[in-house]
Parts: structure tokens; sequence; C-alpha cells
């Protein structure tokens, strides 16, 4: 095992409590205060999940259910102030909910155990007084063994949580390249945040934009920066960008009816930014073909309209076909996003609030995520921004 910061900080929670359980020696008073402690442990860490789930839907199922009702009844300087500040109003409510869970779990458990366990400790307490110290201290440290591997498995939580957060590189790296941590991801975080609600989240972010430049000596793969305001022709998923963004006339006709009942163009391109989001389903199968570098496949605002499936470069290519019907100005946006663990192509889109005479980021694609319209953190997980085209 090669070990690094990450590995040693993970191996040193869980060595703390049986080093100290072993040179405390055992009893009844230090065993129920280490029950307690990793009922607290693993009572925080379901409660944060059982929160996240339910954070999660009601930020990402926000148009269904009993979450509509929430959004419905919501007053408006409410709604306006959670999508300008997404994160606060997470972290506000999820903190809330944690709370509620994990004292409702506490209760729960310290019920059970003043029937079961306290009493089978008293036993054990009795039997080893007349043990030597040595056989006491070897029961204090394997009696702290669960609560080692808590503190671990929680601080393996809370790194996961900060790569979130803190997407900088040689911290990614080290988590990468620790063993220990990617065990434990592997085993818990990963299945544990792969639910349900989770999977219904577009998997926009996995190298299912590529890029390809004809030149007179053929095609090749360049960095987005090599090829701009070149002479070359530019493929995106295989076809050019006129090409992707071009429309017909059932896409102008609905796309102008969809936003009739607006005056300005902030409002319209926000009802076609919902619109595209939650009607357009991404599309696993020809993510997996661009991955696979296999380009015959159809792409473009015309292929997604009318199949109501895409990958990201599909979103944003209908998203500008709606917004030119409307004369709203927008722009085809390349650069990368963050998937979790790490930065891949992606492209998102631009358009321009006159009134406010300023350019406003938009993602599509992440609709189901939550609000990436006019979101304050937008450049949290896009980066390397260039204009691909304008209209």
């Amino acid at each position: 095992m090669k070990y690094n910061v990450i590995t040693i900080g993970l191996v040193a929670a869980l060595l703390y409590p049986i080093l100290k359980g072993f040179l405390l020696k055992y009893s009844t008073s230090a065993l129920k205060e280490t029950i307690n402690s990793v009922i607290g442990s693993v009572s925080f860490v379901a409660s944060i999940f059982i929160g996240g789930h339910y954070i999660n839907e009601v930020f990402t199922l926000h148009n269904q259910g009993a979450f509509n009702n929430i959004y419905k009844y919501m007053p408006n300087f409410i709604m306006s102030f959670g999508e300008k500040n997404p994160t606060i109003i997470r972290w506000l409510t999820g903190i809330a909910l944690i709370i509620i869970i994990h004292s409702i779990i506490i209760f729960i458990f310290h019920l059970i155990n003043n029937i079961t366990l306290y009493p089978l400790f008293d036993g054990i307490d009795n039997n080893l007084k007349r043990k030597s110290n040595f056989t006491r201290r070897v029961f204090g440290g394997v009696f702290q063994i669960p609560k080692g591997i808590c503190y671990s498995i929680i601080l393996a939580f809370l790194l996961s949580f900060a790569a979130m957060l803190n997407k900088n590189e040689n911290y990614l790296k080290s988590l990468s390249e620790s063993e220990l941590y990617t065990y434990i991801s592997n085993k818990l975080i990963t299945p544990i945040t792969n639910s349900e609600v989770i999977k219904n989240l577009p998997n926009a972010l996995n190298d299912s934009f590529k890029i390809i430049v004809e030149d007179k000596e053929g095609k090749q793969k360049l960095p987005f920066s090599n090829y701009i305001n070149k002479n070359v022709i530019v493929y995106y998923n295989g076809v050019t960008l006129e090409d992707g963004i071009k429309s017909n006339e059932q896409i102008d006709n609905f796309a102008i009816n969809l936003v009739s009942q607006y005056n300005m163009n902030y409002d319209k391109a926000k009802a076609i930014y919902k619109w595209v989001g939650k009607e357009i389903e991404y599309d696993d199968n020809k993510a997996l073909n661009v991955i696979n570098n296999n380009m015959n496949i159809k792409s473009g605002a015309i292929e997604a309209f009318n199949t109501r499936q895409g990958v990201c470069f599909d979103y944003a290519c209908l998203f500008i076909a709606m917004c030119r019907a409307n004369d709203i100005k927008v722009r085809m946006v390349i650069g990368e996003g963050f998937n979790g663990k790490q930065w891949v192509n992606h492209s998102w889109n631009e358009f321009y609030d006159e009134s406010e005479q300023r350019w406003i980021s938009v993602d599509p694609t992440f609709y189901s995520g939550g609000n990436y319209f006019d979101n304050n953190n937008f450049d949290r997980d896009h980066r390397n921004a260039t204009i691909a085209g304008e209209w």
C-alpha cells in the first residue's frame, strides 16, 4: 500500500481510539461511552445520507409530487433567494434535516441499549475485574475497534465531501493515490451516494463530448485553444457547429409559442432552459458511442428535439436554436465540467440579458441536478470556458 497524507490520516483515525482503550483498560463506563460514541458516529453518517437523500429529492425532483407543492406554496422572495444562492439554501435545509434525523436515531438507540447492551456490559465488567491488567487492556482496545472504524469512515466521508467543494488538483490526486481511501470510497461512499435520486442525475460529465479538427493534413484532435479562430473545420460529436444548431419550422414555432407569455428575454431564456432540461433525456447509449469515438451518430438541435434525447452538446444546440427563434442573443460555450473525480470536456450556453447588459451562464444538461440558470456558483463545476460561437 502506498502511504500518503490521506492514508496516514485514515489509519490514525482508526488506531487512536484502539490505543486509547488499551492504555485506559476496560471499564463499563468507558465501554458505554464508546457505544454511545459509535452510535453517535453511525447516526451522524446515517443522518447525513438520509437527509442528503431528501435534500436531493427536494432540489432535484422539484416538479414532482409533494415536492412540487413545496415549491408552489413557497413565497416568491424565498424562491428568488434560493435560485440566486442555492448553496446557502441547501446547507441550511440540510443541516436542519440532519439535526432532526440524528436526534431521532440517537433517541431510538438509547432506548434499545438501556434494555439490552448496558446490562450485558455490566456483567462483562464484573467478570473482568478478576482478570489481569493486561487482559483488561486487551479488552479495552478490542472494544474500541468499532469506534476506530467509525472514525475512519467518517473521515473518509468528510474527505469525499471536501472534494466536492475543493477541486484542487493536488488534493484530488492525493485522494486518488490513497489505496485505503479508494477502498472505503468504493465499498461504502460510492454505493451509498449512488442512490436512485443520484442515478437520475444526467451522466453528462464522462467525456461524452468529443472534438475533431479537420485540416489539410487530415483529422486530428487538438486542444480548444489550438483551433478557435483558426482556418480549420471543427466537428463536435461528428457534426459541425453550424449543422448542430440548425433548426426547422417545427422547433421555431414551438419555441415562440413556449415563451409567448413572457416579455423579457431573461424570462424567455429561463423558460427555454427549463423545457430543454426537463423534456430532453440524457442518452447514455449515445454517450458511450462518443466515448468510444464512434462518430457515426446524429447530433444537434433537430435530433434532440425529435428524439427527446441527447448529450451535453445536443442540449446546448437545442437551447441555441430555441433562443434564436426568439431573437435572443446566445452562445455555445465549450470547456470542462467536474464529474466528482476529474475535469472532463463539456459544453453549455450563455445568453445575453439586455435589461442587465450581461451574459448569463446556463447549463440545461444539468437541469435535474439543481439550478444551473444564472447560478452564482456556476464556476464551481465549470471551468476553462471558451466561446465556440455566438448568434
